[in-house]
């Protein structure tokens, strides 16, 4: 079941990169798989869907394999990656333009330093929670910041239109994600 709790058990390590913020989307899935197995297919295995493909490709991305590979190629940065636990990326950008105008960044203190009034900065995190011996709870938080209140007035119009698109897009991640864990044990 798909929930959207006030806080992940990892909201902290957000804290770290973007404590302050005026968007925020946090989604989980129960599984039936261990920690290290969760993060394994979460992050490395192919987790493309058609459906999810044809959402990312209309916001003017490149569906990829993994999502390690799909973040990578679209102009995030890795902020921190500590498995079999959490896995969180950045990106600079103006997603309401075609395109998304990215202000490519290629070091963590380059990202954190950024400052560029006329563009949102995004975290995404991903991470697994180990439940039990047998299972885990996934979670996907992302936080937007836009620092000008003109920019702030055009992300919130892009925003209105895209959030249920892109809540779409995490449980579609985090379904798949299941199944190929579940599947894995399964063997």
């Amino acid at each position: 079941m798909f929930e959207s709790p006030r806080r992940s058990p990892f909201s902290h390590h957000l804290d770290r990169y973007l404590p302050e913020y005026q968007w925020r989307t946090i989604h989980s899935i129960d599984v039936h798989a261990p920690q290290a197995v969760c993060y394994e297919a979460l992050i490395h295995s192919n987790i493309r869907v058609g459906w999810i493909d044809l959402l990312v490709w209309i916001r003017g991305m490149n569906a990829r394999a993994s999502l390690k590979e799909f973040f990578t190629e679209n102009g995030f940065v890795t902020l921190e990656e500590n498995p079999p636990c959490t896995f969180v990326v950045g990106l600079i950008c103006q997603p309401w333009k075609v395109g998304g105008n990215v202000c490519f960044t290629s070091s963590l203190h380059e990202w954190l330093t950024s400052d560029r009034p006329d563009f949102a900065k995004i975290t995404a995190l991903f991470g697994v929670e180990q439940i039990d011996a047998a299972r885990s709870r996934l979670y996907t938080e992302t936080r937007i910041q836009v620092t000008d209140g003109r920019t702030q007035r055009k992300f919130a119009g892009y925003w209105f239109l895209i959030k249920p698109f892109s809540g779409h897009i995490r449980h579609g991640w985090l379904k798949r994600t299941r199944e190929i864990a579940e599947s894995s044990v399964a063997v």
